[in-house]
């Protein structure tokens, strides 16, 4: 394996305590080992392992090398974009981009609103501090937010949890536990955990928790609160309707809206795309991705169909709405599809 020695020189002081330590620059200290001399005058030899960019120093040294060609190959056994090279997940701050497009647009609020589409588990965090002490309490005070939006129908998608995930590693990253110790049963009397953020990051409640939504949902003294709406959840794999029929709660399985991928991200979609027009539809949720998603599939969403996302939180007061569908026609279809990664990285140059 080849490998260049670069000099470093170090200043130590008489503690031992390191001051300062910089690579040499002059070239013809790169020919040689690089021995330096600290201030206790003590010789040390210093290595920087650094296989393909000591062998590119090299050719350097020999003739004219243009890093530009260089770089248009992937130059590493993973590529960058995917992980750091000590192997860490690579993270870009996706805060960017969604400021970058919102600015490009004027958004509304919109009139009328036909449908609300809300990823489920920001829903939880959401109600956090209104839950009752009891599921059962829980379960009710759900119920009644979400016939409290507007328009007549109303989805609410969750996570499929599977395991193992292409998550977990950024689930493990923000768990300060174990997420898959087993938590029990979860019945109408049972009181609700102390730290009820806290125990949604463990898997097994929550896959636990949508399960028990869904049979509580069926309740026949929430027929009162659901008047006519139709509410749509998913629970794994499966989506489950609820209507009001002869004055009680009917629920059924609707295939149409079943899915088996794994991220609510994409599940929200594939709603969006089953709702009829002419439609005002308002996305819920707090991830940059499902803006990246909408804005990519905007040409599978039906004609007539226009698609807000409902962004921010009243309390700081950040509320507001973003036209996904407007935004879409403002970037074309090549660029929105480019910003998922789907098109080769030249889509991107002079178009951002």
């Amino acid at each position: 394996m080849f490998s260049i020695k670069l000099p470093i020189k170090i200043l130590v002081n008489q503690a031992g305590i390191v001051k300062e330590a910089r690579i040499l620059d002059d070239v013809d200290m790169l020919r040689k080992i690089g021995n330096t001399e600290s201030s206790l005058g003590v010789i040390e030899e210093i290595k920087m392992e650094r296989d393909l960019m000591g062998k590119l120093l090299m050719i350097s040294l020999k003739g004219k090398l243009d890093i530009g060609i260089v770089l248009t190959y992937p130059l590493t056994p993973v590529p960058l974009i995917f992980c750091h090279l000590d192997g860490t997940i690579n993270r870009t701050n996706k805060a960017v981009l969604y400021k970058n497009l919102e600015k490009r647009i004027t958004s509304d609020t919109p009139q009328e609103i036909d449908a609300y589409i809300i990823e489920g588990f920001f829903f939880l965090h959401l109600m956090s501090n209104n839950l009752l002490s009891t599921f059962e309490a829980i379960a009710r005070v759900l119920f009644i937010k979400l016939c409290s939006y507007k328009g007549k129908q109303i989805h609410l998608i969750f996570d499929h949890i599977v395991y193992p995930s292409i998550k977990d590693c950024e689930c493990d990253r923000r768990s300060d536990g174990d997420r898959s110790v087993e938590y029990g049963n979860i019945g109408n009397k049972q009181r609700r955990p102390g730290n009820f953020l806290k125990t949604l990051r463990n898997d097994n409640f929550k896959r636990d928790f949508v399960k028990f939504l869904i049979t509580a949902f069926e309740e026949e003294s929430l027929s009162e609160i659901m008047r006519n709406k139709t509410l749509y959840m998913t629970e794994g794999s499966t989506c489950y309707c609820y209507k009001l029929v002869d004055g009680k709660i009917l629920k059924s399985t609707e295939g149409s809206m079943s899915s088996s991928h794994e991220e609510a991200d994409t599940k929200i979609i594939a709603h969006l795309a089953t709702i009829p027009p002419p439609a005002n539809v308002v996305i819920r949720t707090s991830d940059t991705d499902v803006l990246v998603i909408a804005l990519a599939n905007n040409e599978n969403i039906r004609r007539g169909v226009q698609t807000y996302l409902e962004v921010g939180l009243s309390s700081n007061n950040s509320l507001r709405f973003i036209n996904v569908t407007k935004l879409a026609v403002k970037l074309g279809p090549l660029l929105c599809k480019a910003l998922t990664g789907l098109l080769k990285r030249s889509t991107l140059l002079y178009r951002m």
